[in-house]
């Protein structure tokens, strides 16, 4: 499980197009999987689906 600070993390790492998924998941010694679902949900969320992404501590 990722934690809210994890989360932001991954996606402004991802936001800076330097990175992939898997640099980032080294970087942040998380499971790659835990990236993509977390990167994936913030894509619906911003096209206005409606997701729960789980983090550490509750939903966000």
């Amino acid at each position: 499980m990722l934690t809210a600070m994890q989360s932001a993390a991954i996606v402004a790492l991802w936001r800076t197009s330097h990175f992939d998924t898997l640099d980032i998941a080294r970087l942040l010694a998380v499971p790659e999987p835990d990236v993509v679902v977390l990167l994936d949900a913030v894509r619906d969320a911003e096209r206005g689906e409606a997701i729960f992404a789980l983090v550490e501590g509750g939903l966000a």
